[in-house]
C-alpha cells in the first residue's frame, strides 16, 4: 500500500533545524535558501517564483536525496537544489544559489534541510495514521 503524502509547507519552512540550517547558510556562504513545492510554487524563504519552479523541475526526476547542481535559466545562475521525496514522491526541494568558493558545504546543509523535512513528513503521518486508528476499536 502507497501512502500519498501531504505537508504543510508552513510547518516544514517552521521546524527548527531547517531554519537554522538556512540562517547557517546565510551567514557563512551569503546566499538564500528558497523552498518549493512539487509543482514548483515558491512556499518558503528567498527565491523568485521562476527558481522555485526550475527546482522543482530538476527535482522531479531524481532518484536521490542528494542536491543536484543546474544552471537556472530563471536567474542566470548555478543553484543547487535538493529534494524532498517521500516514497518515491517528490513533496518539493529546498535551493539556493551556488556560493563562491563553496567546497560543499552548501549541498550537505541543503541535503539535511531536506532530510529533516522528510522525516517530519513521514513522522506526522504515521502519528496521524495511529490517531485515526481508535483504541479499543
Amino acid at each position: 500500500m502507497t501512502t500519498q503524502f501531504e505537508v504543510s509547507w508552513g510547518d516544514l519552512c517552521e521546524l527548527h533545524v531547517v531554519k537554522r540550517l538556512g540562517q547557517i547558510v546565510e551567514r557563512r556562504l551569503r546566499v538564500a535558501v528558497g523552498y518549493a513545492d512539487a509543482e514548483g510554487a515558491l512556499v518558503g524563504g528567498d527565491g523568485t517564483a521562476g527558481c522555485a519552479s526550475e527546482a522543482a523541475r530538476v527535482c522531479s526526476g531524481a532518484e536521490s536525496p542528494l542536491p543536484i547542481t543546474f544552471d537556472c535559466a530563471a536567474c542566470k545562475r548555478r543553484t543547487l537544489a535538493a529534494p524532498v521525496a517521500v516514497e518515491g514522491q517528490l513533496l518539493g526541494c529546498v535551493f539556493a544559489p551556488a556560493a563562491a568558493g563553496d567546497d560543499g558545504l552548501l549541498a550537505e546543509l541543503l541535503e539535511l534541510s531536506a532530510a529533516e523535512m522528510v522525516t517530519f513528513a513521514v513522522d506526522s503521518a504515521r502519528r496521524e495514521r495511529r490517531g485515526a486508528v481508535e483504541p479499543g476499536a
